[in-house]
């Protein structure tokens, strides 16, 4: 059974392996990451949600993921 390239990125600032090709939509499925709660950037570019699955992620990319925090003032 052949088995897919390992592909490097950094995420969020830290080296990440894992087998490719992978959208972005693939990779917060395996972060356990829902969506619709982070902002995700690649190299410098923010990505929009609807582009999730089509943005495949390549050897070497920047990936930040961000994550929503509410909050409120006290009264």
């Amino acid at each position: 059974m052949e088995r897919e390239p390992t592909l490097k990125i950094r995420l969020n600032g830290d080296e990440y392996s894992t087998d490719g090709p992978l959208s972005v939509e693939d990779l917060l499925r395996r972060l356990e990451i829902h969506p619709e709660r982070v902002a995700v950037e690649v190299n410098l570019r923010i990505i929009k949600k609807q582009d999730y699955p089509s943005t495949m992620l390549k050897e070497g990319d920047q990936v930040e993921v961000v994550s929503f925090v509410g909050g409120g003032r006290e009264i």
